[in-house]
């Protein structure tokens, strides 16, 4: 990757400007045929002294399938086919340390052999001192040549510290793709620094479609200390 870091001086508002980008690659091990490319290219990437942001990328991508993709339900792609497509995403941060703080995410652009539009948005609550709320919502609308799909995610993941050494944190997800709603919920008690104590239950239900019903798929409950001999 390569960034490039600007900062103007004695500027009222603005702290710093970064532009730049980075690119992966993934080749077949066999005969190094490529197989996926992502670039991200920040275009934009502005910081204010109170922290916000603004944020606008663009992001070319390369994709060779070694395999049938099901990108959806109804829709699959077939092994060996090969795409390019270009996305353009503009971000808005504001300041993680205020007690709230939100970042929207508006994504467009060309998807495979179509289109798709992304919507997300973070939000985050700081209750009070070892009381945090994070919560995420995020659309997609894809479009494609064989047809079209929505699907939604939501993610609510409440923390308590109750102490430092002492905390409590529940993750709750839905996504429309897998009708799944997923809970885990982790406790983390450090006795000593080295020695923790974890316990950890996670549960997922399923949202049928069809009946409407809720019901049960898997639930598991696990525990695990780690201890430090320092000599």
């Amino acid at each position: 990757s390569l960034v490039r870091t600007l900062r103007p001086n004695n500027h009222p508002l603005v702290r710093s400007v970064a532009v730049g980008g980075d690119v992966t690659f993934q080749a077949d091990t066999h005969d190094n045929t490529l197989l996926n490319r992502d670039v991200n290219l920040q275009v934009v990437n502005l910081t204010t002294h109170s922290g916000d942001g603004v944020l606008f990328s663009i992001l070319p991508t390369y994709e060779h399938l070694e395999r049938d993709f099901p990108i959806s339900s109804t829709i699959t792609l077939p092994n060996g086919s090969t795409y390019e497509w270009t996305r353009y995403r503009l971000q808005l941060t504001s300041a993680q340390r205020r007690k709230v703080a939100f970042s929207p995410t508006v994504e467009l652009g060309s998807f495979y052999n179509g289109s798709r539009r992304r919507l997300a948005f973070d939000l985050n609550l700081r209750l009070r001192p070892g009381v945090i709320i994070y919560s995420s919502a995020e659309w997609n609308h894809v479009d494609l040549p064989a047809g079209r799909f929505e699907t939604r995610l939501y993610r609510l993941v409440p923390e308590l510290q109750f102490t430092p050494r002492i905390a409590w944190v529940n993750n709750i997800q839905y996504d429309t793709q897998s009708s799944v709603i997923g809970w885990q919920s982790r406790f983390r008690w450090i006795l000593t620094p080295g020695s923790d104590l974890y316990i950890v239950y996670t549960r997922n239900w399923m949202d049928d479609p069809l009946t409407r019903d809720i019901y049960t798929l898997n639930e598991r409950a696990a525990s695990k200390a780690l201890y430090t001999w320092r000599f």
